[in-house]
């Protein structure tokens, strides 16, 4: 029996394994990309900015930002997927990905949890109830009264579909004409007043709101937000049955990044995210920050999958 090949196999491997963990023990080594499925300018985009220039302070490589926007973020997540799962292609991306789109794109090609190697909870805003400033509506009873005298006549900004907008509309009884725009497309629709009205994030939605170009009329949640204290919320104007329904933000990779490069990536995402600097503008933006791991993250998109499957479920909703 020849030996030699067996040996030299064997040998071949030991040495990739050895230059593997050697690898993962000095990661990054070079720049990390990540890719964010909405357009470039829009808050994901501007939130990611903030917390990996914190983190490049301690790993001492770049990060490059990729938009690729559409698709209820499927584009940006096939495009994850098909990179290598080196930990140095990754995605920051909201709740959409995790509850949304997998409900209602047929066949999205990915699974919410099993596709991807969970990071990060990154962080959180909640969602407020707009309207463009020259709709004659003063408050949310007001405005429901008009588009239920006006069936169709007023046009809801929406990223890609939102199950929750939905959920409400059934709830308070009346019916918008949702259309669908890609990212900020979708806030400066509602502010130039080619569409009505919107449920966006605080931290998208609080500069117009300032600027008078915009007013809103409730906050998608039980308590009152910090961000904007003033809004009430829809459990306060009558509407207990609705459920919280923040924008929350994750940390993905694609499947089978290496669990030591999984650790310190969110080690060091957390301790972004626990920096006294990033707390504070990020809370500038009305975002709070999270900086949970993968257990976290896990978690959450557990539960809120479970939470937008019913709701889909109760409105009929089906994948197109």
């Amino acid at each position: 029996m020849k030996l030699t090949p067996i040996l030299t196999g064997l040998s071949a491997c030991l040495m990739a394994a050895a230059a593997h963990a050697q690898s993962v023990d000095k990661y990054p080594e070079r720049p990390i990309k990540i890719i964010i499925p909405y357009q470039a300018g829009g808050g994901t985009d501007v939130m990611t900015r903030i917390i990996v220039e914190k983190v490049r302070e301690r790993t001492k490589q770049p990060f490059i930002i990729e938009t690729k926007p559409g698709g209820n973020t499927v584009i940006g997540v096939k495009a994850l997927l098909a990179a290598p799962a080196d930990g140095y292609t990754l995605m920051m991306t909201s709740s959409a990905t995790f509850h949304t789109a997998p409900i209602i794109v047929k066949n999205p090609g990915y699974d919410p949890i099993e596709s991807f190697s969970l990071i990060s909870y990154i962080a959180y805003t909640p969602v407020v109830f707009v309207i463009n400033s020259s709709v004659k509506a003063n408050n949310l009873k007001e405005f429901i009264d008009l588009a239920k005298a006006a069936p169709g006549k007023y046009a809801l900004s929406t990223y890609g579909r939102q199950l929750g907008t939905d959920l409400f509309q059934k709830v308070a009884g009346f019916k918008l004409n949702s259309i669908p725009y890609k990212g900020v497309e979708a806030v400066n629709a509602v502010v130039a007043g080619h569409t009505d009205a919107m449920f966006d994030g605080v931290f998208t939605a609080l500069p117009y709101l300032k600027q008078g170009k915009t007013r809103a009329l409730a906050v998608m949640q039980d308590k009152r937000t910090r961000f904007a204290p003033d809004i009430p919320t829809v459990t306060e104007l009558g509407y207990k049955s609705m459920p919280d329904i923040p924008i929350w933000y994750g940390l993905v990779g694609p499947k089978g990044v290496d669990q030591k490069i999984i650790d310190k990536l969110a080690n060091e995402f957390k301790i972004a995210m626990e920096s006294p600097e990033v707390i504070e503008k990020l809370a500038n933006l009305s975002v709070e920050s999270v900086g949970s791991g993968p257990q976290a993250l896990r978690k959450q998109i557990t539960a809120e999958y479970g939470h937008y499957r019913k709701i889909a479920d109760e409105l009929g909703i089906q994948p197109e």
